[in-house]
């Protein structure tokens, strides 16, 4: 029995029958939906492959190319605006779908898909500032060169440099209108720029291309790796097809952009045949002039050998020790000399520390005499230290050191040669003995001298005790004072530990205590006030200057301050130069009477102070009677005279 389908059942064979459909025909309508999807085109500032104009729209070669294409293929295209570096990031990534103008390399082919058919044949190309000279690759050694971050041609003209052994300094920038303004401000001396968009920045800027050009390339589209094939496909389709026909869209693009493209940018094969030839001379050349090198080489090496022969003569030949310190304080270098110094052979010394053989006693010394030179890049030092061999012997070494530093100042290594002075160590240690004699001798000279005087002021003070006449007395106590200061002289050198010379500060310093104790009643009556600037004198000197101060002062303290009065005396001594000094000896009391002629005065310490001045220190006296008494003294240093 058939059933027979209700209005109902009907209704849903109606139904189902449309689904079909629908399913049937779904491909359809999602590819459509697919292809009006808008294609995502990364372009960059690249006139005149792609750009910008001035309201934002997309211009240039690629984008009228694929402009085309989506016209047949019914595509939308969104145009993506960004820098060359950030495109490449943005295909690397998946954010565009394909990107314009770009050359295939293996490291490239690793993250991205490549059409087939190129739009258009570039090749590397270096422009300059007229005049610059650069018109080979070797012109570029230690030149700056301006590049556009990851240029194919960039890597391109390093590798060529690097063949060439060619150093260059590349400075890095985002687009080629930033390679032109450095080369036009001068800041880099060439640009890296291909050769369609240098065609049209040269005239721009005002930048000449130069003879030098490389690594023709094939500029293609790109898509992410496995991801728009069909895409490419279609790219590579109509650009094949255009390609072959002259009157196609394709070179109507290109003559729009271009004008005759044939002519203006066909690759320079005859310029390359001229290069090739070129470099077959230099290689030639290069040739000739090796087997000369070598020549030159072989014969060179015989001079070395020859010379380092008689350096080998030399070093072995001499009775000196001779090393080389690496900065380390390692020994690289000896001569025979080692086994006597250190007890062994020059080949065992190396790899061992210098400071091993110094004797522990001078060890730390000679450590620091080697610290304190480097710390201030000294390039010379002289030392003596012992040295202790392998056997024990002890050994008396003189050395001279010359240091070596790197341009940053590092220690390079130190040459140094060691003389053994145990011949001169032994005279010193006879000298030292025969001083040391002779000292004792001055010492015990001095004190007998200063004893003898103590003697005959003690018999001067008995007799003027002895003597009621005050007037008479005085004088007595006057020859005790110059006798004194004599004395004083003999005791100073005694205690010094230079016989030669004593300080004659300290000298004054006792003289004017043992006048004061003498003339000054009261402490604080009379102040002394010195300036004595640093020197010393010997005995010549010492003696006949000690006794000028000595009249001078105790001229101040019997007649410029009577009555009590207080005041100050003065000594000031200072050299003039090496030889000559000036002493002033002042006071401030009642100063000297105006009827008193200094220059015939009948008074013996003042005449004594003349004749001392004039005849023993062969100076003159001056009398100032401005304000209470000075004596200006100008007096040279005498030399030592001998006695007959």
């Amino acid at each position: 029995m058939i059933p027979i389908p209700s209005p109902h059942t009907s209704f849903f064979h109606k139904s189902i029958f449309i689904i079909s459909l629908c399913l049937i025909f779904q491909p359809g309508w999602l590819f459509a939906t697919q292809k009006k999807n808008a294609i995502r085109v990364g372009i960059f500032q690249n006139k005149p492959l792609s750009y910008t104009d001035d309201q934002g729209v997309a211009q240039g070669i690629y984008p009228d190319v694929i402009r085309e294409i989506a016209k047949v293929e019914k595509w939308k295209l969104k145009f993506v605006v960004d820098s060359w570096s950030g495109n490449l990031e943005r295909l690397k990534v998946g954010n565009i779908d394909l990107m314009v103008s770009i050359v295939y390399s293996k490291e490239r082919d690793k993250i991205f898909d490549f059409s087939q058919e190129p739009v258009v044949t570039a090749w590397g190309q270096l422009y300059t500032m007229k005049g610059s000279g650069i018109i080979s690759i070797l012109n570029l050694n230690g030149k700056n060169v301006a590049v556009m971050k990851k240029d194919i041609n960039a890597k391109h003209l390093m590798e060529l440099c690097r063949k060439f052994n060619v150093k260059p300094n590349f400075i890095y920038v985002k687009i080629y209108d930033d390679v032109c303004e450095l080369v036009v401000s001068k800041e880099v001396d060439a640009g890296v720029i291909n050769n369609i968009n240098g065609e049209f920045l040269k005239r721009k800027y005002n930048i000449h291309p130069t003879p030098i050009m490389f690594s023709p390339v094939l500029a293609v589209f790109a898509a992410p790796e496995g991801k728009n094939h069909h895409l490419l496909d279609r790219i590579d389709f109509h650009l094949s097809r255009w390609r072959n026909d002259k009157n196609s869209v394709y070179y109507s693009i290109l003559n729009r952009w271009y004008g005759d493209i044939e002519k203006r940018f066909q690759f320079p094969y005859k310029i390359i045949a001229i290069i090739i030839s070129i470099a077959a001379g230099i290689s030639l050349f290069l040739f000739i002039w090796m087997n000369i090198l070598r020549s030159q080489v072989k014969s060179r090496t015989k001079e070395l050998r020859d010379s380092e022969e008689k350096y080998r003569e030399l070093i072995e030949g001499t009775d000196d020790l001779i090393t080389k310190v690496g900065k380390d304080s390692k020994l690289l270098f000896v001569n025979y000399k080692s086994n006597e110094v250190f007890g062994l052979s020059p080949k065992d010394c190396i790899g061992l520390s210098a400071f091993e053989f110094i004797y522990p006693a001078d060890r730390k010394r000679s450590q620091k005499w080697f610290e304190d030179i480097v710390a201030v890049q000294k390039k010379s030092g002289t030392i003596e230290n012992r040295q202790v061999s392998r056997n024990g012997k002890i050994n008396h070494i003189f050395w001279t050191s010359n240091f070596h530093y790197a341009a940053n100042g590092t220690l390079l290594g130190v040459n140094g040669i060691g003389r053994d002075i145990a011949e001169r160590k032994i005279i010193e240690e006879k000298v030292k003995g025969s001083l040391k004699e002779k000292e004792v001798l001055l010492r015990e000279v001095h004190h007998r001298v200063k004893n003898n005087m103590q003697v005959i002021i003690s018999l001067l003070r008995l007799q003027a005790d002895k003597i009621k006449d005050k007037k008479y007395a005085d004088m007595l106590k006057e020859s005790q004072d110059r006798i004194k200061s004599m004395s004083l002289v003999h005791e100073k050198l005694y205690q010094s530990k230079d016989f030669a010379n004593i300080d004659f500060n300290e000298y004054v310093e006792s003289l004017i205590n043992s006048l004061s104790a003498y003339h000054v009643a009261h402490p604080n009556q009379i102040s002394f006030k010195n300036e004595i600037e640093n020197i010393s004198f010997d005995i010549e000197n010492a003696i006949p200057c000690g006794l000028v101060i000595n009249e001078l002062v105790t001229n101040s303290l019997k007649y410029a301050f009577p009555q009590g009065r207080e005041g100050e005396i003065k000594i000031i001594l200072r050299p003039i130069n090496e030889n000559e000094f000036k002493l002033t000896v002042s006071d401030d009391g009642i100063g000297m009477p105006e009827d008193l002629d200094f220059d015939n005065t009948e008074t013996l310490g003042l005449d004594l102070t003349k004749t001392i001045i004039e005849h023993q220190l062969d100076g003159t006296i001056e009398l100032d009677r401005t304000i209470g008494t000075t004596f200006h003294i100008l007096f040279k240093r005498q030399m030592y005279k001998a006695r007959t």
